[in-house]
């Protein structure tokens, strides 16, 4: 098995119903109007920093079964695609990154400890998220499960920048890479790519613990403030606001 940036957001089958309330099937005119007023909806609020706007319902994370060889990876800066590419709300002063920390229902230490190691309120929420979502997330499996951890720090080092030089897909990928790619980056994708293959083949990708692509950066600060926070409870956000939403129509 090989998965990148194993994001921890199921949610409870309590939301999904409350989500399926929002929605009125009687025409296809209404079923469009209605799914178009839920995400209106969830432009504001929790679920409006979230770049997918709902997820897979289960009672906790999935984990590979026990003798499955397993190969993880993430990037270093998984959230700077979204905000690049506008699908989670702007945080942008230090009243914002308060603001989303209680409404996202973090630890208040992490989201404090945050911004006092990064240089600015974006820096922080973007890092945080990154890190809440999928970096600490895919982390915490690999060591579960005994498996070789790659982190992926090749700037932009944002989510899906490390899927071209996985696949040896480099060619049009300019916006993942960050510009076009070179001789270093077409040897980096050789590399990335042939421990990949080696993987599949006999299950060994050549390293074992944490392998960087990339400029190795120390993440125990961060990695520390994590402690003892669950992250595989399902999310269960109120959907459009503070009430269970709109029912349909009665039939």
């Amino acid at each position: 098995m090989i998965a990148h940036s194993v994001p921890n957001r199921c949610y409870t089958g309590g939301f999904a119903r409350r989500v399926a309330r929002w929605i009125d099937p009687t025409t296809p005119a209404s079923s469009v109007a209605s799914a178009d007023a839920l995400a209106r909806a969830q432009r504001s609020g929790p679920l409006g920093y979230d770049p997918v706007l709902f997820g897979p319902v289960a009672d906790r994370l999935p984990v590979p079964p026990a003798g499955v060889p397993a190969l993880l990876c993430h990037t270093t800066a998984e959230y700077r695609l979204f905000d690049r590419v506008g699908t989670i709300a702007p945080v942008r002063t230090d009243d914002e990154y308060t603001a989303f920390g209680r409404d996202f229902g973090l630890p208040p230490h992490v989201v404090a400890d945050y911004r006092e190691l990064c240089p600015t309120a974006v820096d922080a929420y973007l890092a945080l998220l990154g890190d809440y979502v999928v970096a600490e997330p895919t982390t915490r499996l690999a060591e579960a499960h005994g498996a070789p951890l790659a982190r992926f720090s090749r700037p932009p080092a944002w989510h899906a920048g490390d899927v071209p030089f996985a696949f040896g897909t480099l060619a049009g990928a300019d916006f993942l890479l960050g510009g076009p790619p070179g001789p270093a980056e077409h040897a980096l994708s050789r590399r990335v790519l042939g421990s990949w293959v080696d993987f599949a083949r006999t299950g060994d990708p050549g390293w074992s613990g944490v392998r960087w692509w990339g400029e190795e950066v120390d993440v125990s600060a961060t990695r520390a403030l994590w402690r003892g926070v669950d992250l595989d409870v399902p999310v269960d956000h109120p959907v459009g606001g503070p009430g269970a939403g709109p029912p349909r129509p009665a039939r």
